[in-house]
């Protein structure tokens, strides 16, 4: 199936409105196409390459994970000292810029405030405030709330807004001259259309979808930024031709292990996107990306120098039939088909365990069949990796022929055991 009749079928079986789509390598444009509507209601308008869409959480990357670590390499922040050093905030002080932005703070993912604040810094007073749903370092789950944190941070250190950080050092130097935050009166007419909004009391057009960030002004480290598909192109060429960041400064954030119980967690990129599959991914142990609400998202391989961008706004008109799954899974599978013949992205059974079956072993104590092969793509083994995950107890280890070390003598007795 070639790239355009993969986005048609897309857009036709996630009943997506439309979507505009962009691969390339290095400095080639390999598929730039726009298919459907980029807005349905009130009136019907067709997607195209130009349309302007809501990236909502591509914001995290884009923004607020390229500033953060900008500011890491200058010696402005130190990701491993309290955010109250920055922040000085209350509450502060019992997480780092790097629990932050691995989503292991033990904040929230979000709280519903839009109705009641209209400042970052209410919000930021309340997250301050908020208990924590787990010791900081022992979980990972996702949070905006975080990366609003790490927004205020990079405004802080900048003495700047982010909007004005991230035109300053990304967009500018960059040339992406269709990205930004708030778009202007004479973008909107390009832009797509995402929810039919209750509490705002229209579709929301060429004004950000996510509630909290419009409460706080329409720019924040977790959602806010509009753009097209050809300026994310040249944000993902200047990502991997060390433009922005520093290569070994990318390779470390892209790496698995950030998070030892979840190592598909990098430097705010998700990485060894195997294990995204549901999402759509690169068939390369050296592919990262990430996805928004709305319906984008973007995969890049650091080894191949391809990159996929996939901008829909499946939340259109309502986020009740939205189907991001079965429209990344459609159009990256027929991109890894055309560029990774032959690839094979290898993972073992206990990663699968460990990703897709994490919430029904959690608190359990469990009884384990295994040897020493038994090993995740990282090559740790299955007691260790074990070891790692919270409220995941061993209690019984069974191992066949030659022990769970390999090591006795065949047809010597080996278990059951207790767990060492």
């Amino acid at each position: 199936m070639n790239l355009s009749d993969a986005l048609k079928i897309a857009i036709e079986k996630a009943k997506a409105p439309g979507a505009v789509a962009y691969v390339g390598a290095g400095d080639k444009k390999l598929f730039h196409e726009a298919v459907g509507s980029r807005m349905l209601t009130p009136e019907k308008r067709p997607a195209e390459k130009d349309t302007i869409y809501d990236l909502a959480s591509l914001t995290k990357m884009v923004c607020t994970t390229t500033l953060v670590m900008m500011l890491r390499d200058e010696g402005k922040l130190d990701l491993d000292r309290p955010v109250s050093t920055v922040i000085p905030v209350r509450g502060f002080d019992r997480f780092t810029p790097r629990h932050l932005i691995t989503h292991t703070s033990g904040l929230a993912p979000f709280k519903p405030w839009y109705k009641e604040i209209h400042t970052l810094d209410e919000a930021l007073m309340r997250i301050g405030a908020l208990d924590l749903d787990f010791a900081p370092g022992t979980r990972r789950r996702y949070s905006d709330l975080g990366f609003m944190t790490l927004g205020k941070m990079v405004e802080l250190i900048e003495g700047d807004s982010l909007s004005g950080a991230c035109k300053r050092r990304i967009f500018t130097p960059l040339e992406m001259t269709q990205t930004g935050f708030n778009p202007p009166e004479d973008w909107r007419k390009r832009c797509a259309a995402t929810e039919r909004c209750a509490w705002r009391g229209k579709v929301m057009v060429g004004e950000v979808h996510d509630e909290t960030c419009y409460a706080v002004g329409g720019a924040a480290g977790h959602a806010g930024l509009f753009s097209t598909a050809e300026d994310l192109a040249k944000f993902c060429r200047g990502l991997l031709a060390g433009r922005l960041l520093k290569p070994e400064t990318l390779a470390e954030m892209t790496k698995p292990g950030h998070v030892p119980f979840y190592p598909w967690q990098g430097l705010g990129w998700k990485v060894d996107p195997w294990m995204c599959g549901s999402e759509g991914f690169l068939p390369s142990r050296a592919a990262f990306g990430h996805t928004g609400f709305t319906g984008t998202s973007l995969w890049l391989d650091r080894e191949s120098g391809l990159f996929a961008i996939l901008l829909s706004n499946t939340c259109h008109p309502s986020r009740d039939t939205r189907d991001t799954k079965t429209l990344r899974r459609i159009f990256y599978t027929a991109v890894a088909s055309e560029h990774y013949a032959g690839h094979c992205n290898a993972h073992t059974g206990l990663d699968r365990v460990v990703w897709d079956e994490f919430a029904a072993i959690t608190g359990k104590r469990l009884a384990v069949l295994a040897n020493h092969a038994s090993v995740d793509a990282l090559g740790r083994p299955l007691l260790d990796v074990l070891a790692l995950c919270p409220q995941v107890t061993v209690a019984r280890l069974y191992s066949p022929e030659h022990g769970y070390a390999g090591q006795a003598e065949a047809g010597e007795k080996v278990g059951p055991e207790k767990a060492p």
